[in-house]
C-alpha cells in the first residue's frame, strides 16, 4: 500500500513572523508561500523531511502542537545547535524528557528521544 502524506498545519496571526521564527531561529526552511497584496497569508517551512504549513487565522492561532520522535543524538544534536540555556527552548517531562519550543502565537514544538517498544528485543 501507498504510505499516506502528511503535514501540520500550525494556524498564525502573522505569517510572516512565524516564518522568521521557524526559519531563523528553529533552523527550517521555507518552500512555498502564497500572498494576496503583497502579504504572505500561506507558507510552508521544512526541516529533515518534516514539513509545517503555516496559515493566516488569527481566531484560531496557538492551538497547535507537534510533538517529534528522535534518536537521542538528534535531540542533543537539535539542543547544541540551538544552545543548552536558548530561550527558545524548554525541558519538560512527558514520562520522558521532552525539548520544547513555542513559535510566537503559542504552537508547541515538542522534541523527545524515540521511544523504544518494549516487547521488541534489542538489536543494538
Amino acid at each position: 500500500m501507498t504510505p499516506w502524506y502528511a503535514r501540520t498545519v500550525f494556524f498564525v496571526d502573522d505569517t510572516a513572523a512565524a516564518i522568521d521564527f521557524y526559519c531563523n531561529q528553529l533552523g527550517f526552511s521555507q518552500d512555498w508561500d502564497y500572498r494576496e497584496q503583497d502579504r504572505v497569508l500561506v507558507a510552508q517551512v521544512s526541516r529533515n523531511d518534516i514539513e509545517i504549513i503555516l496559515n493566516h487565522d488569527p481566531d484560531r492561532a496557538g492551538c497547535g502542537r507537534i510533538y517529534f520522535e528522535l534518536l537521542d543524538e538528534q535531540v542533543q544534536a537539535l539542543v547544541d545547535e540551538l544552545g543548552a540555556n536558548s530561550p527558545l527552548l524548554t525541558h519538560l517531562s512527558w514520562g520522558v524528557p521532552v525539548t520544547a519550543s513555542s513559535d510566537p502565537d503559542g504552537n508547541q514544538v515538542y522534541f523527545s528521544p524515540l521511544l523504544k517498544d518494549a516487547s521488541a528485543p534489542d538489536t543494538a
